[in-house]
């Protein structure tokens, strides 16, 4: 629990099953894809 939302992209709260470390990595890897979206557009 206390993971954010991000808008239109629900955040994995299950830390039970899931890492922190893979969380980061998770929220790393959307962020790069929506930057790299946002400059191709």
């Amino acid at each position: 629990m206390g993971v954010p939302v991000m808008k239109g992209h629900p955040v994995i709260v299950l830390s039970s099953s899931f890492s922190a470390k893979s969380i980061m990595i998770h929220f790393y890897t959307w962020q790069k894809y929506k930057n790299e979206k946002r400059a191709t557009r």
